[in-house]
């Protein structure tokens, strides 16, 4: 019961009702509170004492009056766009991300690649520092798909189009992934969020200007 002199304070956080309450109506002077599903992660920063933690689903949290989310903004579409996807929670996977982007020979040969990665999320779910390093990287989607594209590029590059087309799904393959004593490992690890490649998936090639297609034809009528 409210006093004569007291009012209901409003827990005004524009970016926090765009993506909870996407069709508005909320009472801003209601506790927030988010459902999290398995697998789902939540980073929480308190004004109160500068402090922040991760939450991990399945789980309902009710923020407290001075809590706020951490809004991420990550890529999308394919090929990658920045800006794409909104959202509060971070998925930790196993999932896949794709990309397509362009390559070159060193004999000036063009073509473009369709590729899946497959990833996870390593961490100590008893370990906040653990935890947090999840949300380290603010657009990690875009961050992963600009780092294994540069290396796939920087590969193909000292390639000839014979040595890529007999080679292809080695050379991309061993680009991102890193060799050990002439065997492609089986996974890639980014230090500073911990996320995992487990697998790439190469899902096309194909070449992007008459040039290249006629080289590529004369190269399978010579194997063949």
């Amino acid at each position: 019961m409210l006093s004569a002199h007291e009012v209901l304070a409003e827990k005004i956080d524009p970016d926090i009702d765009e993506l909870l309450y996407p069709n508005g109506g909320r009472d801003k002077t209601k506790a927030i509170t988010i459902k999290l599903d398995p697998n789902e992660a939540l980073h929480i920063y308190k004004e109160k004492d500068n402090s922040s933690r991760v939450v991990l689903g399945p789980d309902l949290i009710m923020l407290e009056y001075d809590e706020h989310i951490t809004r991420n903004v990550l890529s999308g579409k394919t090929p990658k766009e920045e800006g794409v996807i909104k959202t509060l929670k971070i998925k930790l996977g196993p999932d896949f991300m794709t990309d397509i982007f362009k390559v070159e020979t060193s004999n000036n040969a063009k073509m473009r690649i369709n590729l899946s990665y497959n990833w996870h999320f390593e961490y100590d779910k008893n370990s906040q520092e653990s935890l947090k390093k999840i949300f380290n990287v603010r657009d990690f989607v875009g961050d992963t798909c600009r780092e294994l594209k540069s290396k796939v590029v920087a590969e193909v590059a000292g390639k000839t189009l014979d040595e890529f087309h007999k080679n292809s799904a080695r050379i991309i393959r061993a680009s991102i992934m890193g060799m050990d004593h002439g065997k492609i490992r089986d996974r890639y690890l980014f230090a500073t969020n911990n996320l995992v490649i487990t697998n790439v998936d190469i899902k096309l090639i194909e070449s992007m200007d008459k040039e290249s297609q006629a080289s590529l034809q004369e190269i399978v009528k010579m194997a063949i």
